[in-house]
């Protein structure tokens, strides 16, 4: 059992829309968020460098802020 990220583009922004699903439920939780990152390996690499906990064992206002640090990771604005 584990988490996972989608990853969508979409055409009017250089980012991807993304969120986060358990695989084993196929239930979504958290924040829909866009980040300037393509890749799921690079996404998870980046996580897991930071030390971000695991995204279902963590409050809805950590993972906000665990997306902020993903997206200040990737120079998002």
């Amino acid at each position: 059992m584990a988490w996972e990220i989608w990853m969508q583009k979409v055409s009017w922004t250089t980012s991807s829309q993304c969120g986060f699903f358990c695989n084993t439920s196929d239930h979504s939780f958290g924040h829909i968020f866009y980040i300037d990152c393509w890749d799921r390996s690079v996404f998870y690499e980046a996580w897991n460098e930071l030390g971000l906990s695991d995204p279902r064992t963590i409050t809805d206002d950590e993972l906000y802020d665990a997306i902020i640090d993903m997206k200040v990771h990737f120079h998002c604005n």
